[in-house]
């Protein structure tokens, strides 16, 4: 999980439920999920969306607006001790993958199990700390990723991950991703990084045209690469491109590098999060909904 961009909910007390700013829509049908799924009347809230990163861009926006607004809601109606499913259910979100639900719960780097057929959602297998010097550019080129029925299409059409696959992902994530984190390697953790995420996006190949979504993400990726950043992959469908630097200096050195050779690149430098999402209360007002106390 990363700090930045971030999705950053005001949320009021109010004479009904209204939901206003960006993607109000999306607040409404997620509400109306929850309300649905608790069987209960939608509280009296205001939720106003501040903060929106770009959508289908690769960085689970949609899940964190999602939980974002099922917190309100529990905050709201005095709910505690929600379990991570009922949190990812309630708000339709979980179905393929439950990374960015205990991400949004816990922050730092979360390797889930995979479920069963019983399962609602994937079970944490594994949650630590990333160190808080290193830092994450966040490089978008131009398009859009996946989302919607063109992603449940694109999913019905790729064919099973090959049992290979599978273990070497397994064994990249174990033996080097969460060794390297807890232990601070950078090299290690970039080495690793690169292989899994390249490795993962083999499995998309049918549907996106290779290891990675275009040309243009290609071409990133690779040159990324070639002026020292080990570290890289492509976030979900693209078109973020993320790359690993050792500190915040090393990111800016080489956010000077890459918009000197693209001239069409947005970049963010992001630390690590650890801490998962933050609920600050006014203490002066009436107005604010309680923090839940689920984390």
């Amino acid at each position: 999980m990363v700090s930045l961009p971030r999705v950053q909910l005001d949320v009021r007390e109010a004479v009904s439920f209204q939901a206003t700013g960006k993607a109000a829509d999306r607040v409404m049908a997620f509400a109306t999920a929850w309300g649905k799924y608790y069987r209960l009347p939608l509280p009296p809230l205001q939720i106003h969306v501040e903060q929106l990163p770009r959508q289908h861009s690769g960085l689970g926006v949609g899940t964190q607006l999602g939980l974002c607004t099922a917190a309100a809601c529990q905050a709201a109606t005095g709910m505690k001790g929600i379990a991570a499913a009922d949190w990812a259910t309630s708000v339709g979100r979980g179905e393929r993958s439950a990374i960015g639900t205990y991400g949004f719960l816990q922050g730092g780097l979360i390797a889930e199990r995979g479920k069963t057929k019983e399962e609602r959602i994937s079970p944490l297998e594994v949650r630590c700390n990333l160190p808080e010097s290193w830092r994450f550019l966040l490089i978008r080129r131009r398009g859009e990723g996946l989302s919607g029925t063109k992603e449940r299409r694109a999913f019905l059409r790729l064919p099973s991950v090959a049992p290979q696959t599978r273990h070497r992902l397994v064994q990249l994530a174990h033996e080097g991703l969460i060794p390297a984190a807890i232990q601070a390697d950078w090299q290690l953790f970039s080495d690793s990084l690169f292989e899994f995420s390249q490795l993962a996006g083999s499995c998309f190949a049918e549907v996106q045209g290779g290891d990675y979504n275009g040309e243009s993400i290609t071409e990133l990726v690779r040159f990324l690469r070639e002026i020292g950043l080990p570290g890289v992959g492509q976030t979900s469908w693209g078109p973020t491109v993320f790359a690993l630097a050792v500190s915040q200096s090393h990111a800016e050195e080489k956010m000077m590098e890459i918009t000197d050779r693209f001239e069409d690149v947005e970049i963010i430098v992001s630390a690590p999060d650890n801490r998962g999402v933050e609920v600050i209360a006014n203490r002066l007002s009436r107005s604010c909904v309680p923090a839940p106390t689920t984390r």
